[in-house]
């Protein structure tokens, strides 16, 4: 018997190879009648940047740039995520509405989908990686090592 999915949480770095793993997670659906949920992580600005933008502005004006780029990037990760999808789903017209969710947050890839996970009372997380040891290859090594739940990586290599 097969272990119950309602819920998938689905990662995504938008990157050009990264339709084949969206497709994966569409059949994953269909497949357990399960919905999906998209997270997108923007990993956040590192310290040493916030130390050296303001070593140079007055810390009231660091601050409000600080936030005003955070939100500007935010909002525009929010409609990336929006575009690939409605591409997406405008190719597949016979799937339905099976992502319920679209979540773009300022976070580590990890944390985003560990926070996902229950959040939304996830069943499976499903990502992609490439066949290397770049930073996507970490993220699902220690995905699979920690996750609660069932980790289905899909190799996004161009061809």
């Amino acid at each position: 018997m097969l272990p119950e999915v309602k819920t998938i949480i689905y990662a995504t770095s938008l990157g050009k190879h990264t339709r084949p793993v969206f497709r994966q997670a569409i059949k994953m659906a269909k497949a357990y009648d399960a919905r999906i949920i998209m997270v997108h992580a923007l990993e956040p600005v590192s310290d040493f940047v916030h130390a050296m933008v303001s070593s140079y502005l007055p810390q009231g004006k660091a601050e409000d740039l600080r936030r005003e780029g955070e939100e500007r990037i935010l909002q525009e990760m929010k409609q990336r995520v929006e575009k690939f999808y409605e591409e997406e789903m405008s190719d597949l017209p016979e799937v339905g509405n099976l992502v319920s969710h679209r979540v773009v947050a300022e976070s580590n890839l990890v944390d985003l989908v560990m926070r996902s996970i229950e959040k939304f009372e996830g069943d499976l997380v499903v990502l992609g990686c490439q066949n290397s040891f770049g930073h996507h290859s970490q993220t699902a090594a220690h995905l699979v090592r920690h996750s609660p739940v069932p980790v289905l990586v899909v190799p996004n290599n161009p061809e």
